[in-house]
Order: structure tokens, then C-alpha cells, then sequence
């Protein structure tokens, strides 16, 4: 986010870190610093219940984790089975294609 003031609610709000990674403006000089919000995964997963209801955009990327986060397990250093590591790259694709349907040709942000 370019907006400090949003990183900072989300901050307060529900905790975690932020960080600020300040762009180079040699060849952008128009380009803001982007602020980065970060909470552990459990913590983001308590977020994302609470704001699905009122994701439009982004709604089935939260459904994706939800699905990824539920068949997660701490299995002590233990390879994953097959059928976790299929579950696993599927879920991954299908974020990957649903991140894909939100640009257009040329890289700029399309929603609806």
C-alpha cells in the first residue's frame, strides 16, 4: 500500500509489523513508498474471517487460503504425502490464476 495511514489502522487494529520499503526514484520520481503490514498466519487467518463478508475483489483468493490454511498441519519435520503436496500445488495454481485474472494485458490493475 502506498497509503500509511491504511498500514497503520491494519497495524493497530489487529497488530503484526509494518515496514516501509522505499522505492528508488532515480528513473520513477512519481512512484510513492509502499507500506508493507505483516501478521503471523494464524493471526491472518482471525483477519481474513472477519473481512470476507465484505470482500468483492479479492473473495476467492480469501476462499483459496481458507482451503490451503484448513489442511495445514504441523507434522513434526515430516514429509508431506502425496495427496497433501497435490492439495497443496492445486491450491497454489489456482491463486496463481486467480491473481492472473486481476490484470489486464498490460500489467495495470483491472476490477470487476
Amino acid at each position: 500500500m502506498t497509503q500509511k495511514e491504511a498500514v497503520m489502522f491494519l497495524l493497530e487494529s489487529f497488530g503484526g509489523d509494518v515496514m516501509e520499503n522505499i522505492r528508488s526514484h532515480k528513473n520513477r520520481p512519481n512512484d510513492a513508498d509502499i507500506w508493507m503490514w505483516r501478521v503471523a498466519e494464524c493471526q491472518a487467518e482471525k483477519v481474513l474471517k472477519l473481512i470476507r463478508p465484505f470482500l468483492k475483489v479479492k473473495a476467492a483468493e480469501a476462499d483459496v487460503a481458507f482451503e490451503f490454511r484448513k489442511g495445514k498441519h504441523f507434522s513434526g519435520g515430516k514429509k508431506l504425502t502425496e495427496d497433501e503436496f497435490a492439495v497443496r500445488e492445486r491450491l497454489y495454481w489456482e491463486m496463481r490464476r486467480l491473481k492472473r485474472a486481476h490484470k489486464t494485458y498490460n500489467g495495470e490493475a483491472k476490477y470487476g
